[in-house]
């Protein structure tokens, strides 16, 4: 299941699966002006990801 996704600047988004699943990606900008994005995971999504990280390395 992908829950990301690299979009053509290179920056990991989330999936549409990923939006439903609690993933939000905003765009910002650095003191020094330059704009980056970050990610941002909902407690439910954090749960998930606790409770599954041996699947999830196992699955790369």
């Amino acid at each position: 299941m992908d829950i990301l996704t690299k979009n053509d600047s290179g920056n990991r988004v989330p999936t549409q699966k990923g939006k439903e699943m609690g993933i939000v990606s905003e765009e910002k900008i650095s003191m020094d002006g330059r704009t980056y994005r970050t990610n941002f995971y909902s407690e439910n999504m954090q749960r998930y990801i606790y409770n599954n990280i041996r699947n999830i390395i196992n699955n790369k």
